[in-house]
């Protein structure tokens, strides 16, 4: 049996930026000394300012599609496929624009948006099916 515990989208929304810090401060210390083996590209940004840049977009994608998702369930009183699509509508489009600033591309905002709705629905479902296998 699972308790269903109520989280307003305040909460939800300072959980899912404390968390996505977090991840993405550990994420900026890892993944850039491996890309910059590979990739010469790899802008010249010292390990610090990744960390931080890292921290601040996963933050953004967080905590937009925590309070969104919290939201949603609080409003349709539900939660299905499609609270998870939107809360990642959001939470891309929020990423997009600390990456870019003020100077975002439409085309950009949408792929950031429909990739993240896809990875968000796709975590659903799957979440969905090995639960359903555990029981």
């Amino acid at each position: 049996m699972k308790s269903e515990q109520t989280v307003t989208p305040f909460t939800a929304v300072v959980n899912g930026g404390l968390a996505g810090a977090i991840y993405g401060g550990i994420a900026g210390m890892i993944i850039p000394p491996l890309f910059r083996r590979l990739y010469r590209g790899l802008a010249p940004l010292s390990q610090a300012q990744y960390v931080r840049k890292f921290a601040r977009e996963c933050s953004a994608l967080a905590a937009a599609g925590c309070g969104i998702e919290s939201m949603m369930r609080g409003i349709r009183g539900k939660d299905d496929l499609t609270n998870h699509l939107v809360s990642g509508l959001g939470g891309g489009l929020a990423y997009s624009f600390v990456n870019r600033g003020l100077k975002l591309k439409p085309s950009h905002a949408l792929f950031c948006a429909a990739g993240c709705a896809v990875l968000s629905g796709t975590e659903y479902k799957m979440n969905e099916i090995f639960s359903a296998t555990d029981e």
